[in-house]
C-alpha cells in the first residue's frame, strides 16, 4: 500500500478516505466550474487591465468592426497571447486601410476575405 494509507488500519478506514477526498475534488471542480466561466465571459482579465474595460471604450467610441477588433487586439496583447494579437490588429488594420481607400477611390469595399 502507499504511504497515504498507512495510518489507515481497516478497509473501511480506507474507504472513508477515498470518499472524503471524492468529495473535496468534487467541491473543487464545482467551485472551479461555477465561477471562472462568468469572470471569463463577463470581465476577462486581459480586457481589464486599467480602469476602462476594452469593450466599453469601443462602444462610447463608435468603433465598427475591423477598427474595434485593432483596439481590441492592441489593448490585450501584453496580457493575452502578445505577438499574436499584434499581427491580428495588423490584419485589421490593413483590411480598414484597405476599405478605406477603396470608399476614397468609388470601388465596392471588400466584405469577405
Amino acid at each position: 500500500m502507499s504511504d497515504q494509507f498507512e495510518d489507515l488500519d481497516t478497509d473501511d478506514e480506507i474507504q472513508r478516505w477515498i470518499y472524503a477526498s471524492r468529495k473535496r475534488v468534487g467541491e473543487t471542480v464545482r467551485e472551479a466550474l461555477t465561477t471562472k466561466p462568468k469572470e471569463a465571459v463577463d470581465h476577462p482579465a486581459h480586457y481589464n487591465a486599467g480602469n476602462i474595460e476594452v469593450i466599453d471604450a469601443i462602444e462610447e467610441w463608435g468603433l465598427g468592426f475591423c477598427d474595434g477588433n485593432v483596439v481590441k487586439y492592441v489593448a490585450r496583447h501584453r496580457h493575452k497571447n502578445g505577438l499574436e494579437d499584434l499581427k491580428k490588429a495588423r490584419w485589421y488594420l490593413n483590411r480598414l486601410i484597405s476599405n478605406m481607400e477603396k470608399e476614397a477611390n468609388g470601388s465596392q469595399v471588400q466584405v469577405n476575405s
